[in-house]
């Protein structure tokens, strides 16, 4: 091949990599709860793993992240993250080099003190999880009494304090009927964002029965409706199959953008 067409076709194959908008850093395998979906199976225990960076190590992975994304959104998600005593120190750093940065938690170490020292850092927002409006069956999913309650008054610290927050449901065969209900209560507890979870069958949720396909394609469907009639609540579907809605909200097609599932 001639060089000349030789450099065409390098040309024509080389590709420019957008820079990422959001990443999840993982700082942590341990937790406080013993959730049965956890797809990390995160550990409950007193210090992190063998292999778990340290801080600096991890700011050298925040720097990374900002060298090739300066404008991206970062989630400090774990396991935990709120167990690691550096997470203000990780915040601070992230923030300072111009990144959005986001906590991703279950709420139980969320306090009112504790949010003002992650505004302090530049924390923007953090997104809580609830997967159910019955404290009993929240509890229980979570595999600990008393977190639905103690959720609920991270909520009302974050609310107190002017920090944004999203509130993530994880839809089960079990709660699928609370999508609406779901829906309301972001809506009336002044989240930015609900996102609804679908079970990623890996880690500890490798063994836990999913969502039936006919509860899954109605919680989409609810979805679809919430996404284009909300006003002041962002509503998405996380971890499902792709699928789109018209301006009429026609969802004909979604059986379609299913199959794979079904």
């Amino acid at each position: 091949m001639p060089p000349r067409s030789r450099s065409r076709l390098a040309n024509s194959m080389t590709v420019k990599a957008e820079a990422p908008y959001l990443i999840a850093l993982n700082l942590t395998e341990r937790c406080n709860l013993a959730c049965e979906h956890c797809y990390l199976d995160a550990k409950v225990m007193k210090e992190g793993a063998a292999d778990e960076l340290d801080t600096d190590e991890l700011k050298g992975v925040i720097d990374e992240i900002a060298s090739v994304g300066p404008e991206a959104m970062i989630v400090l998600t774990g396991g935990e993250p709120l167990l690691r005593r550096d997470i203000e120190e990780l915040a601070a750093h992230a923030s300072g080099l111009g990144l959005m940065v986001v906590i991703g938690s279950n709420g139980i170490l969320l306090t009112p003190e504790r949010v003002e020292r992650l505004k302090r850092a530049g924390v923007a927002g953090v997104g809580l999880s609830v997967d159910s409006l019955d404290p009993d069956h929240h509890d229980s999913f979570r595999g600990r009494r008393g977190a639905w309650l103690k959720t609920m008054a991270s909520i009302d610290a974050c609310k107190a304090a002017g920090l944004a927050f999203q509130i993530h449901f994880s839809v089960t065969d079990d709660t699928a009927h609370e999508i609406d209900d779901m829906i309301a209560f972001a809506r009336d507890a002044g989240a930015m964002v609900l996102n609804v979870f679908f079970m990623v069958c890996t880690g500890r949720a490798e063994k836990y029965t999913d969502i039936s396909p006919e509860k899954y394609e109605a919680v989409l469907r609810r979805v679809a409706h919430a996404a284009r009639d909300e006003e002041r609540l962002m509503v998405r579907a996380k971890c499902a199959p792709p699928f789109q809605a018209d301006r009429n909200g026609d969802r004909s097609g979604l059986a379609n953008h299913l199959g794979p599932r079904l």
